[in-house]
């Protein structure tokens, strides 16, 4: 198995953010007519042009919202916002707590292809000044925090994290099947499960497994074999997204055919209205830029019961075992499992992750299809200077404002004669997307991909 796929759905009890706007509402463009209703429901303004943000079932009005950030990097989702309460609602909050909660909803384009994120924090701190409120949240699941005693016998990771998802009502993905190969002991000590996963994650994997963990903005405990997923070449047949046929606008009476295509991220001007339009790209490590050999490690460890010495590799570079591979002794190990070469091999491996060949790929609009975990491609150009004085005529004429940006006035077919934009083949090629952050900055959002790959996945995968 490749993709994460969910085993099953959380049992969470979750109900939906409703608009109060009194006996009127509020159109797709954001201006006042009457309806004589009471409540509004969510629209594609709240929800989907903007978050919907409820701070103890106190709505915040899109129009109030400075800045929102939900993040989805890091073990669990994490969120910050800068709200104005010029109502003076949420200011008596002025020490954070248990009581005091913070909701989230962002909405799907079109129904019947992803669901909502629908998510609930824990206010973890609060700043207020005058009107301008400051929050900052932490995933809320209090069956993951409450400290446990409890003896699940032998058991392996995969199942161990399946029983963990279903006691604390959350859904369950994986790219992996249940393996009795590391299987072994587990006690929980009177501490949480949160505790729990990070303890165990250190002893799991088999073979060339790597695991990791997260919950995603879904409600779902995910389980990862993260090796797999980076070396990984997936089929376009693997990387469909259902995408708006208009973006980004959407108004009141507009009804939404979403279209079928593979997940590919560009910046070719002639991809401006694509909901894949990369309006920024951050180099980080200089990607393609050198080919990073020599980072290749051999552990090698003595199992006392086998008798025998076994080497495990985690590799990084273009050349296996080539000259510069790095050999490294752990000690003897006398039990069933080697828990120290599986902690020592994820350590490892995650840390390459991150300072491989990276890329911060920022779109101007969120998309529920771009997951953590999955495969994106990746064609990034570059524009010869030398058709510059093409770009200089067509802005003197006013039919474009910046070829980078997606205020594009020219008509499809004359887009791709607008200068020489040649594919940088030393960033382009196919990523693993190892966390992302939707933002939400000046009525406008910001959706922000973390992409990792292998210096052997280059740009071949376009031949």
């Amino acid at each position: 198995m490749s993709k994460i796929q969910v085993k099953f759905d959380p049992t969470l009890e979750q109900t939906d953010i409703v608009m109060k706007l009194n006996d009127s509402s509020v159109d797709e463009m954001g201006d006042e007519y009457e309806k004589n209703i009471s409540g509004v429901q969510q629209t594609s303004v709240y929800g989907i042009m903007a978050p919907l943000i409820a701070i103890n079932n106190i709505v915040i009005g899109y129009n109030d919202v400075i800045l929102f950030e939900l993040d989805s990097t890091g073990v669990l989702p994490t969120c910050s916002m800068i709200v104005n309460d010029k109502y003076g609602l949420i200011s008596m909050l002025d020490m954070p707590g248990v009581d005091n909660v913070l909701r989230v909803q962002i909405l799907p384009k079109f129904d019947g292809k992803y669901k909502k994120i629908n998510l609930t924090f824990f206010i973890t701190d609060i700043n207020i000044n005058n009107n301008l409120i400051k929050l900052a949240g932490i995933y809320k699941l209090p069956l993951l925090y409450q400290s446990q005693i409890k003896s699940f016998g032998e058991i392996n990771t995969y199942t161990l994290f399946e029983t963990i998802a279903h006691e604390t009502k959350l859904g369950f993905a994986s790219n992996i099947e249940s393996n009795d190969g590391d299987k072994r002991f587990v006690y929980c000590p009177y501490i949480s499960y949160e505790t729990l996963m990070e303890n165990e994650i250190k002893h799991s994997g088999v073979d060339t497994q790597v695991l990791d963990y997260w919950v995603d903005l879904w409600n779902n405990l995910t389980l990862a074999d993260i090796y797999e997923r980076y070396n990984a070449i997936d089929p376009f047949s693997d990387m469909v997204s259902w995408v708006s046929n208009q973006f980004p606008k959407i108004t009141e009476n507009f009804v939404d055919t979403p279209i079928e295509i593979v997940s590919e991220l560009s910046n070719h001007p002639s991809q401006g209205m694509n909901e894949f339009y990369i309006v920024d790209l951050k180099k980080k490590n200089s990607p393609g830029e050198q080919l990073l050999r020599g980072t290749d490690k051999v552990y090698s460890i003595y199992h006392d019961k086998d008798k025998t010495y076994v080497d495990n590799i985690v590799q990084d570079g273009d050349v296996q075992y080539d000259i510069f591979t790095k050999y490294e002794y752990l000690g003897e190990v006398y039990g069933e499992f080697d828990y120290m070469l599986a902690n020592k091999k994820r350590s490892d491996f995650l840390q390459k992750i991150k300072t491989n060949e990276c890329v911060e790929v920022t779109l101007g609009a969120p998309s529920l299809s771009l997951l953590r975990g999955n495969r994106v491609n990746l064609k990034y150009f570059i524009n010869d200077s030398s058709t510059q004085w093409q770009l200089d005529k067509l802005k003197e004429d006013g039919k474009i404002q910046d070829p980078q940006s997606n205020d594009i006035l020219l008509e499809e077919g004359e887009r791709n004669n607008v200068g020489n934009f040649i594919l940088d083949k030393a960033v382009s090629g196919q990523y693993l997307i190892v966390g992302c952050k939707y933002k939400y900055i000046d009525n406008q959002w910001k959706f922000v991909l973390n992409l990792s790959r292998s210096s052997k996945n280059k740009i071949n995968f376009f031949v």
